[in-house]
C-alpha cells in the first residue's frame, strides 16, 4: 500500500466520527452513550493501525490515528 492508500483510509474513518443528537435522552444517557461510541471507534481505529503495521514496518501509528481523529 501506499501512503496515498492509507490516507484515504484515514480520511474515510475520520469521516465515519459523528455526534448524534440528543434523541429524547437524558443528560447522563447521553454522555454514556457518546462514551461508548468514542470507545468504538478507538478500537476500530487501532485494529485498522495493527492491520496496516503489520502490512508496512515503516507505518507511523500515531500520525495515522491523529489523522483519522484519534489524539
Amino acid at each position: 500500500m501506499t501512503k496515498k492508500d492509507y490516507e484515504k483510509i484515514a480520511a474515510t474513518l475520520k469521516d465515519m466520527r459523528v455526534d448524534f443528537a440528543h434523541d429524547g435522552l437524558g443528560e447522563a444517557e447521553y454522555i454514556a452513550y457518546m462514551d461508548g461510541a468514542r470507545h468504538q471507534f478507538r478500537i476500530i481505529c487501532e485494529n485498522m493501525t495493527t492491520m496496516l503495521a503489520n502490512d508496512n514496518p515503516r507505518f507511523d501509528r500515531t500520525r495515522f490515528l491523529k489523522a483519522c481523529g484519534i489524539s
